[in-house]
């Protein structure tokens, strides 16, 4: 089989990650165009990562460049409208999350797919971090036991990237929730079980250009009985700027930040003797990514986070920003009604 012919509609941090993943498989397929808004920069990234053309918009890629698939590294309210054009072009579809900015954009999309029998994938990175894979696995073996709880915080002070991104400002869609948080409500699906319903709050802005939440809380009830909070911030002033995720069970607690895994498991608090520290397989959550979607592309199966799964952690986003409005808990079916 030839390798697949690849198009990458927007140029930014995203869309770089996308390219230095697919330029891995040359066996399986070719980066042949880009295109960006910017010209200048779709020119430059052709030429740095070896396409053959460059586009100032998505609407030329799809029409202009001969693919067959495309990866859509673009704002986040543009998603429906090229993923919904790309799959009537016949393309396959790899979607930068969130799957979409609503619901109803989303639900277009999966149709969309579904009409055209295209892959609809989005590109989740935790579901492919090998360090939340191996969490993931030891969670389901049992190691933890029963899990009860689990907290999820990130936090970064991002107001220059956001600046140089002025969609992100501009767009009520583009808040640490929606960006962010959708990685760690999905982190909890993985962890710890479907989500049922959520209470968020916003917190005071700091960066005041930015139209939507660049703090906000998430309380997480699962459908288990186990609660989660999910913090995130574009704003923390912080020595340790990152991701940790923390998942209390009946039997152990474990604790997750970049590539480590540490566990607890005796029976009194305080015994450092028993704080073990396991290893996850070596990989890259993007390349793992990128391979995952070139290999349900060639062999016809349904990604892990294809568009109808992914449905899931939008609506839970789609309740926290619900319930900040409202001041109450929003539950999952309400959103998906």
């Amino acid at each position: 089989m030839p390798p697949l012919r690849i198009g990458i509609a927007g140029c930014g941090w995203a869309g770089a990650r996308h390219a230095q993943a697919l330029l891995e498989f040359p066996e399986k397929a070719a980066l042949v165009a880009v295109a960006d808004v910017d010209e200048s920069v779709a020119q430059a990234r052709a030429e740095e990562w070896g396409a053959r053309a460059w586009y100032g918009d998505y609407d030329a890629l799809i029409a202009g460049a001969d693919l067959d698939a495309v990866s859509l590294c673009l704002p986040h309210a543009l998603h429906a409208d090229a993923s919904i054009k790309s799959a009537y072009a016949g393309l396959h579809v790899l979607v930068e999350k969130p799957l979409a900015h609503s619901i109803a954009a989303a639900v277009a999309m999966i149709e969309a797919a579904n009409r055209t029998g295209v892959v609809l994938m989005v590109a989740e990175t935790v579901r492919f971090n090998p360090a939340l894979v191996r969490a993931a696995e030891l969670i389901k073996e049992g190691f933890l036991g029963d899990v009860l709880l689990m907290r999820v915080e990130r936090l970064h002070r991002m107001h220059h990237y956001l600046r140089s991104r002025p969609w992100f400002l501009s767009d009520p869609a583009g808040g640490i929730m929606m960006s962010g948080g959708i990685h760690d409500l999905e982190t909890v699906r993985m962890l710890g079980g479907e989500i049922e319903h959520v209470y968020a709050l916003r917190a005071k802005q700091n960066l005041i250009e930015m139209h939507a939440d660049d703090s906000s809380v998430a309380l997480v009830g699962l459908k288990n009985d186990a609660v989660a909070i999910v913090i995130e911030s574009f704003s923390a002033r912080t020595h340790d700027t990152g991701i940790q995720v923390e998942v209390v069970g009946s039997k152990a607690s474990m604790w997750i930040e970049g590539g480590s895994i540490r566990v607890y498991r005796a029976d009194t608090d305080g015994d450092r003797t028993q704080l073990r520290e396991l290893e996850a397989k070596p990989g890259d959550a993007f390349r793992n990514e990128i391979g995952h979607f070139l290999d349900c592309v060639g062999s016809g199966r349904q990604p892990l986070t294809n568009g109808q799964d992914q449905l899931t952690p939008l609506a839970a986003v789609c309740a926290a920003y619900r319930s900040m409005e409202t001041g109450r808990r929003v539950y999952l079916n309400e959103i998906m009604a």
